[in-house]
């Protein structure tokens, strides 16, 4: 499978299926969970300090819920887990966060697409396995709570969350 797939690039075979998708988690909670709850892309969410704070901590939440459900995180290419484990230093690991996805600037996440479309999105998926285990396991997760509160009220009206208004609500958690 890794030969037949490998002209694409990128390929790794992981013995480690939970690790993994959790890995991928860390992306998808954090970018495309602010994509969807701010109507922005990426880029828009990591060039606003509250946006960009609020990912960062939407990283780190995934992985001590992660880690307190037992996950033994991969480190994927574009994201090395550890370095987001502990917020340290606020500054610098934006820093690297925004690095990290630089080449995705511009995407708009699938669950935004869906709300522009009136169409379900996978918050309960992403976001929402999230906020689900981090209560089973007494892990407070504000910041993804947020994000499947705006997510899922904007599916309800068939909206697209206001970039503005969503991170101004994001304001009162990170700061």
């Amino acid at each position: 499978m890794q030969k037949a797939l490998s002209p694409i690039g990128g390929i790794s075979i992981s013995e480690n299926l939970p690790g993994t998708k959790w890995a991928k988690l860390i992306i998808n909670s954090a970018f495309s969970g602010m994509s969807a709850a701010t109507g922005g892309t990426y880029g828009d969410v990591v060039d606003n300090d509250t946006g960009a704070k609020a990912a960062l901590y939407a990283i780190n939440e995934v992985i001590n819920v992660g880690k307190s459900a037992g996950i033994e995180f991969v480190s994927l290419s574009v994201l090395d887990y550890k370095y987001f484990e502990e917020i340290t230093n606020v500054e610098k690991q934006i820093d690297e966060m925004r690095e990290m996805i630089k080449h995705s600037r511009s995407l708009e996440a699938s669950m935004l697409q869906d709300l522009q479309k009136q169409r379900p999105t996978e918050i309960d998926y992403i976001n929402g396995i999230v906020t689900k285990l981090g209560k089973e396991n007494n892990v407070n997760t504000p910041v993804n709570d947020l994000i499947v509160e705006i997510v899922s009220d904007a599916q309800n009206q068939k909206t697209v969350p206001d970039f503005n208004e969503s991170i101004e609500k994001f304001k009162s958690v990170v700061e």
